[in-house]
């Protein structure tokens, strides 16, 4: 069986990591950990020109890649319990179609991400990604709770 693993800056990555972490090993399973993070100028709208875009790249390109601050210690705990593991980051200002385009890509057999608990305002403007990714995966998605956070 091939797994997506969905991580993010959130606190609740550890609880996801730990539960596709045990799944992993019981069954034997391939683990692709995947970030998505936002393209660079996507917030920009188009005001920056291309030559401050292009100046502001090479600047960028000069801090440390920040790979291992989302999949160094979740590569670490699974590498450790003798799970098999390919770390993948990606770019997508929707992060959602990223990941079912990542899952159709690797062929993954189940995604497993967190569950996001929105304010009631936050739900009726922007639905969750993991509701998103319920609603149109092909394959199935697993959603690990977050121990200890409610619906305010």
């Amino acid at each position: 069986m091939k797994m997506l693993v969905c991580v993010s800056a959130k606190q609740h990555t550890s609880d996801v990591v730990t539960f596709a972490c045990r799944l992993a090993r019981e069954s034997a399973s391939e683990v692709i950990i995947l970030h998505v993070q936002p393209e660079p100028w996507s917030h920009s709208k188009g005001y920056l020109e291309e030559r401050e875009k292009e100046g502001l790249s090479a600047a960028f390109a000069e801090f440390p890649d920040h790979l291992g601050q989302f999949f160094e210690l979740p590569c670490r705990h699974m590498k450790d319990a003798g799970v098999e593991v390919i770390p993948r980051l990606e770019e997508s200002d929707d992060p959602s179609a990223c990941i079912l385009r990542v899952a159709e890509e690797e062929d993954v057999d189940l995604i497993i991400c967190g569950a996001t608990v929105h304010r009631m305002v936050e739900r009726l403007f922007q639905p969750s990604i993991t509701a998103r990714l319920i609603q149109k995966s092909t394959c199935p998605v697993l959603v690990v709770p977050h121990p200890g956070e409610s619906d305010d």
